[in-house]
């Protein structure tokens, strides 16, 4: 599915992210990226309500209204491609995150989407926004164990 220029553009800092990770993993089967790549989106779309309500819970986001941008949210999931789409992972634990720590490059990449996701949605809608966080999601296939696949999702909070 063809997107347009400029959701391409503002979908780059979290593609960036995943497109690296992808890079580096060498053990996954293409037929299962593939399958995962085209349930993504889907299962996403019928579980970002839930992602966001995790997210603040766990951020304590009442509390500590600043969480969002020191932490995020990450998942732990393994891939069933012979699942439907919306319930195709199943989740092994959920972390928090922070930006900071041992491989620094990278979470500061994800700080930096997190800033630009939050910008875009404040714009987009204002006075309704508060800010953007993101839930980090760790994929396994299944079947393959050292096949791993990472989606940086921003969620409007």
């Amino acid at each position: 599915m063809a997107k347009s220029r400029e959701c391409q553009t503002s979908d780059w800092p979290s593609h960036k992210v995943w497109c690296k990770t992808h890079k580096a993993s060498t053990n996954t089967e293409q037929a299962d990226w593939r399958d995962l790549h085209r349930h993504m989106p889907l299962w996403r779309k019928a579980h970002t309500q839930a992602l966001r309500e995790a997210l603040i819970s766990s951020l304590d986001l009442p509390r500590n209204p600043a969480a969002h941008r020191v932490s995020a949210l990450r998942l732990y999931l393994v891939h069933h491609p012979d699942r439907d789409p919306a319930v195709c992972m199943q989740v092994e634990r959920i972390v928090r995150m922070k930006y900071v720590g041992q491989d620094g490059r990278q979470r500061q990449q994800l700080s930096e989407s997190r800033a630009h996701y939050e910008r875009q949605f404040i714009l987009q809608n204002t006075g309704t926004c508060y800010g953007a966080g993101l839930a980090i999601l760790s994929v396994k296939h299944k079947g393959d164990p050292d096949g791993l696949t990472l989606y940086a999702v921003p969620l409007e909070i």
